[in-house]
């Protein structure tokens, strides 16, 4: 056994061990990083709070979603290979194995003990739900969510894991999360402010409250509150496409109309939540502009100009699989 006590030392081992097997509480934002020459085949993983979503993204993206498993309670960190092992105190992070913390970890060589390291990983897998498994997807949406409030309320901060592309998007992840829905730049919002002020909010600006906001119908498609809305306008075919990510839904918080009355709303905190999927490129702007056309010419787009619910993943996949970058 030969220990190891300071993180650059302990990054160094990982390379060496060379992982084909790994077991840790918490994948963070980095982890790449550690194993860029790894032989990485399966991992175990605790999905709680403190583990980031869009890393695990990406750990799946690299091994597939058959080879990852969740298990709530796993605190242990067992990177596992071939001819020998390292236990010890540190997560899959730049936090882990970047320096600033104090880590400590052992290698094991011995077939006996690398045996035995075999087998408990085998009954983690067995205990575990599979990445792929619809109890999977559900664990990895609810993380999501969790992370994304976590960072808008300061938590957490945002890191280099959580801007998504569209190539590395996983629309199923998002699924029943995200509406696709047309707006009018030039509507003013009429608020209510009698139904707005149950919210105890202590304000009396809404303008200046609200960073974006829009009225929609009270029935028919359903956004609620840490919903994610794609947003373009439909007085202006050069208008660039926009998330908002949902944090006030108010019914009769608006007074635009008989029907449009309901208030979706998002402070300038929503610039603190990781996005579904980066909007930077240009390509990926005019792919969806193009994209609900077609969509428009088609009368797959309702009245209201929301995308139906039943058909958003068909046509974020429609997105997705007409854009390069």
């Amino acid at each position: 056994m030969i220990l190891v006590t300071t993180t650059e030392n302990i990054a160094e081992t990982i390379k060496t061990v060379n992982p084909t097997k790994i077991a840790v509480a918490y994948v963070g934002s980095g982890w790449e990083a550690y194993l860029q020459q790894s032989d990485l085949k399966e991992m175990v993983i605790s999905l709680r709070l403190g583990t980031n979503p869009h890393a695990v993204c990406e750990i799946i993206k690299k091994i597939g979603e058959d080879n990852v498993y969740y298990l709530d309670d796993l605190h242990s960190k067992i990177y596992l290979g071939e001819k020998s092992a390292l236990i010890g105190s540190m997560n899959l992070s730049a936090n882990g194995l970047g320096g600033g913390r104090y880590e400590t970890g052992c290698v094991i060589s011995d077939a006996k003990n690398l045996q035995s390291l075999n087998e408990l990983f085998s009954k983690y897998k067995n205990e575990s739900t599979n990445a792929s498994s619809n109890k999977g997807i559900l664990k990895l949406r609810d993380l999501i969510k969790e992370d994304e409030k976590a960072k808008i309320n300061g938590v957490f901060k945002a890191t280099k894991s959580d801007k998504t592309s569209i190539a590395d998007f996983e629309p199923k992840i998002y699924q029943g999360r995200i509406h696709v829905v047309g707006y009018d730049e030039n509507y003013e919002i009429k608020y209510n402010k009698e139904e707005l002020s149950k919210l105890t909010l202590g304000i009396s600006n809404y303008d200046d409250f609200f960073d974006d906001a829009l009225a929609v119908e009270n029935s028919g498609v359903k956004v609620k509150e840490f919903d994610w809305l794609l947003m373009w306008d439909i007085a202006n075919a050069n208008t660039e496409v926009r998330w908002m990510y949902v944090e006030y839904v108010v019914v009769n918080g608006a007074t635009n109309s008989n029907d449009f009355t309901t208030l979706v709303g998002a402070t300038k905190n929503q610039k603190l939540v990781p996005k579904p999927f980066d909007l930077s490129k240009k390509e990926v702007r005019d792919v969806i502009k193009k994209t609900i056309t077609k969509w428009i010419e088609r009368k797959e787009i309702d009245d209201d100009w929301f995308v139906p619910n039943n058909k958003v993943i068909g046509f974020l996949n429609e997105i997705k699989n007409k854009t390069s970058c």
